[in-house]
């Protein structure tokens, strides 16, 4: 499992919300920047159901070229731990979420061949 290390952030909250800048951390020596704002409606509505509410909410992630393996537990099967990835991530309101990955020397685990009359067998 990924161990998050040595995070560094500055908090600020005032009467819009609370705002996160300046955020770092380390998930198995490789490092992450985290940045955002939530307005006091998305905790209330964190508090009350559970569910943030996210119309209201910015935010950023993004890391520098990392190890696949680090998050090989939250990638697709299909992709092998090998290689890097990068990534950046955002949120932001009327446009929902967006972002961009990067593999770099990535690798696919091999694909078990597909037998035609097992399709036929299953009808």
């Amino acid at each position: 499992m990924p161990v998050l290390q040595s995070p560094q952030v500055v908090l600020v909250a005032d009467d819009g919300g609370l705002s996160l800048s300046k955020g770092m951390f380390a998930v198995d020596n490789n490092w992450m920047t985290v940045a955002g704002h939530a307005p006091w409606s998305w905790w209330r509505k964190w508090r009350e159901s559970g569910q943030p509410e996210w119309r209201g909410a910015t935010f950023s992630l993004a890391a520098a070229p990392m190890p696949l393996s680090v998050i090989s537990r939250i990638v697709p099967t299909i992709l092998a731990p090998e290689g890097q990835i990068s990534f950046d991530l955002e949120h932001a309101p009327g446009r929902g979420f967006s972002g961009r990955f990067w593999l770099h020397q990535a690798a696919l685990r091999p694909i078990a061949p597909v037998d035609p009359s097992a399709r036929s067998r299953a009808k």
